[in-house]
């Protein structure tokens, strides 16, 4: 893999712990975010390319772990999260992709109090998903915010495109493969029975709505913090709070001293930046409704029909 004009690759540009810690060490690239403690992705990650690592840089000792526990706390989502996470799904309806499933996941409900745990699991989780959507020939595009409350505790939201006809057992299927997967990683039975107050997994598919998609994901957004502003881009003498450009109702979402949002690979800011792409958001728009529209889909296919009459013209 290339490294990137200012420098090399970081854990964000890499799908697992194990393909990045192959990386680092083919690239003799040191593996510490600071030198005393391990990098969270290096104390929880998974695979024989992190096991290798870990041993030739030792195990980390309890007080490494309590420190290491601390990093990156955060109560809110901050601009950057926010901005991260739009225009990864701006960037995915500019390829013809609607996030049109959501899922939640209560990791409490199988045990997971912890929130090194929860690190561990969600990347498990996805990095599954993102097989089972390899099988089916399936985009790999989705965007993740960890929460947690009092009613759910930890719990992930995970936003993804599964194209409605792309595979046979529709909804069913997907939310059968991810009871299985949950039980599989944590050793517990997931609560999906009815009457049962907190489902382990709640999953909601529906059509390529981009409508539905916007509804969901400014749901999703709900922890950004309330105090943020942003400078009009017509009169830079004046701020707006960012809820109010993002039409979100912030409220706290609890802390999480872990990787607060994030996307896949595919729609992420590396991929973004190679295609050039530019959102809304990036060109200073100042209202909800210009924001959640469906002007990146309506791209995609203008650049999808001009690339049929092209092809027309070339076989005659």
């Amino acid at each position: 893999m290339r490294e990137k004009p200012d420098g090399p690759l970081t854990r964000e540009d890499f799908e697992s712990a194990d393909d990045y810690a192959r990386y680092c060490r083919e690239s003799g690239i040191e593996a510490f975010r600071k030198k005393r403690y391990p990098s969270a992705w290096l104390t929880h990650g998974v695979g024989p390319n992190v096991d290798l690592m870990r041993a030739i840089h030792g195990a980390a000792e309890p007080e490494q772990l309590k420190a290491q526990a601390s990093w990156g706390v955060t109560k809110s989502i901050n601009d950057r999260q926010f901005k991260n996470a739009y225009n990864a799904v701006a960037f995915a309806n500019r390829n013809g992709r609607v996030m049109n499933v959501h899922m939640t996941i209560a990791w409490s409900t199988v045990g997971i109090v912890a929130d090194e745990e929860l690190a561990d699991l969600n990347e498990k989780f996805l990095e599954r998903f993102r097989k089972w959507c390899d099988a089916r020939e399936l985009p790999r595009a989705w965007i993740f915010v960890l929460e947690r409350s009092k009613e759910r505790g930890l719990h992930s939201h995970i936003l993804a495109s599964v194209p409605r006809d792309g595979y046979a057992d529709g909804k069913a299927g997907l939310t059968n493969w991810a009871k299985g997967c949950i039980k599989n990683l944590t050793g517990r039975v997931p609560l999906q029975k009815r009457g049962e107050k907190t489902k382990t997994i709640v999953v909601r598919h529906k059509d390529e709505s981009v409508q539905l998609q916007w509804k969901w994901f400014r749901y999703v957004m709900k922890g950004l913090a309330p105090n943020l502003t942003r400078r009009d881009s017509e009169d830079r003498r004046k701020v707006r709070l960012l809820k109010n450009v993002a039409g979100v109702r912030a409220r706290p979402q609890g802390t999480v001293t872990t990787k607060r949002v994030g996307s896949s690979r595919v729609i992420g800011a590396k991929a973004r930046e190679a295609a050039g792409f530019k959102s809304e958001l990036d060109n200073g728009a100042t209202k909800a409704r210009q924001l959640y529209t469906d002007l990146y889909i309506q791209r995609f296919e203008m650049d999808e029909e001009l690339r049929r009459m092209e092809a027309k013209h070339r076989f005659f």
